[in-house]
């Protein structure tokens, strides 16, 4: 495995607290998975979520987007999970322009399985195309 280090693009900002704390909760577990096949990741997401709880700070992406693009030009790849909301999100799809600005590869990954991809499609996985109930994330 090379020593790269991924930033993790995931859907944060939302009206209602339970959905960013469920939306957290759900990178957090991508993260450590993808860590636990020997990644090194970076997520956005896990590192400023209980950042912003504690001290009340906005959870908008404009007021974290001079944190994330700097960290993201030090990345060799921007992974983007998708979760519900990804395709929606103004902070993913600002994270995918500076990527590719910076010449950065973006692969996308099933928060599922963590089967990653360079095309933009849904997984075949058996937990991503079998209903589930879940949270309206």
């Amino acid at each position: 495995m090379q020593d790269r280090l991924i930033y993790l693009a995931s859907p944060y900002s939302h009206h209602d607290p339970d959905v960013r704390a469920a939306r957290a909760l759900a990178v957090a577990k991508v993260a450590g998975d993808l860590m636990g096949k020997g990644h090194l990741i970076f997520s956005p997401v896990c590192h400023t979520h209980l950042i912003c709880e504690t001290r009340g700070l906005p959870f908008e992406f404009t007021f974290w987007e001079r944190h994330d693009r700097a960290i993201l030009k030090a990345c060799k790849a921007l992974w983007v999970v998708q979760l519900p909301g990804y395709k929606e999100s103004q902070g993913i799809w600002a994270e995918k322009a500076c990527a590719m600005d910076s010449g950065i590869p973006i692969m996308y990954v099933c928060p599922h399985c963590c089967y990653f991809s360079a095309v933009d499609a849904t997984c075949q996985c058996p937990s991503s195309t079998t209903t589930k109930p879940t949270l309206n994330l």
